[in-house]
């Protein structure tokens, strides 16, 4: 064949196929099948959202993103304690004469609810005792002093170093200016004072001048409220309203003075005791410690010295 010839077949061969293409796009527009649309790349898209659809469930996740349960209430933990209470304070005060009550007292009272000590004091004229009792009252104030002097003191009085005894103004002297200062210190401090008067004695001259002093207290204890007054003389003394030494009336009889005349034994001791501790039952609610009297109290020899407190 001739190159005219394969040209010619050329030309039929690429009529034919373009009569296939043509006919297969004419029968095509009754196909069922919805062309895709296809976006140009310029297009904008809208933002993807964020916000899950109310219907759908919660992502699972170990944070949460809605506000947090309340915590379970806890119990409220009861209140502390109160502290202990501080012991109630007893300051037996004086002479050598308060040796004799400090003992029974300290059997009687002593305890972790009440603390008992000795406040050495021989008198509002002698300057130590004034010194120790004012340090007293700023540092360490009982709750009560249980006070017992007269000895030392009336020997400063009749010395007239301080006050002249003859001077018929010398218990308004004294009173005003040495026993009612001290009260009211006492009283500042918060502390109270039980005063026992000072009991007779075999002397009868320095007895005398004792009760001197002791009307001077007594009066003060019945104007002052921070004062109670315990009548020691009527106490140990005997149905005449004297001295006496040896009680007779009981069975058997019992020594309530030393050899002396003067220091308390154990009997004239527990007297005043027993009275000592009704006042501070009913004034503050202590109460002595059960069967104290039964206790060894009785053979205390710095209390009552061996051979001095003999038997009648």
């Amino acid at each position: 064949m001739t190159t005219r010839g394969w040209q010619l077949v050329g030309i039929g061969t690429a009529v034919m196929v373009a009569l296939v293409v043509a006919g297969w796009v004419l029968f095509s527009g009754d196909d069922d099948t919805t062309p895709v649309e296809v976006q140009s790349s310029n297009s904008t898209l809208a933002p993807r959202s964020t916000t899950a659809p109310s219907s759908a469930a919660p992502p699972a996740s170990t944070t949460s993103t809605s506000a947090p349960a309340p915590a379970p209430t806890q119990p409220t933990p009861p209140p502390p304690p109160p502290p202990p209470a501080e012991p109630f304070t007893v300051a037996v005060t004086g002479d050598s004469m308060s040796r004799g009550i400090l003992t029974p007292i300290w059997y009687a009272l002593q305890s972790d609810r009440t603390q008992v000590d000795h406040q050495e004091a021989g008198g509002f004229l002698i300057d130590n005792t004034r010194v120790a009792l004012d340090q007293r009252n700023r540092t360490a104030p009982p709750d009560v002093y249980v006070m017992l002097i007269a000895t030392w003191e009336n020997a400063a009085l009749q010395s007239g170093e301080t006050l002249n005894p003859a001077d018929p103004a010398w218990p308004q002297i004294y009173r005003r200016d040495f026993v009612e200062p001290w009260v009211r210190q006492v009283a500042a401090a918060g502390s109270e004072v039980i005063w026992v008067g000072m009991p007779l004695t075999r002397h009868a001259p320095t007895s005398a001048q004792n009760q001197q002093l002791n009307a001077v207290w007594r009066d003060v204890a019945a104007a002052e409220p921070n004062v109670t007054w315990v009548d020691g003389p009527s106490i140990l003394a005997g149905p005449d309203g004297g001295y006496l030494e040896i009680d007779t009336a009981v069975s058997p009889p019992l020594r309530l003075f030393n050899l002396d005349g003067l220091h308390l034994c154990q009997e004239a001791s527990r007297r005043l005791t027993n009275v000592v501790l009704d006042v501070i039952d009913q004034r503050y609610g202590v109460q002595a410690n059960p069967g104290w009297e039964d206790t060894d109290w009785r053979s205390d020899p710095e209390a009552y010295k061996p051979g001095e407190c003999p038997a009648p």
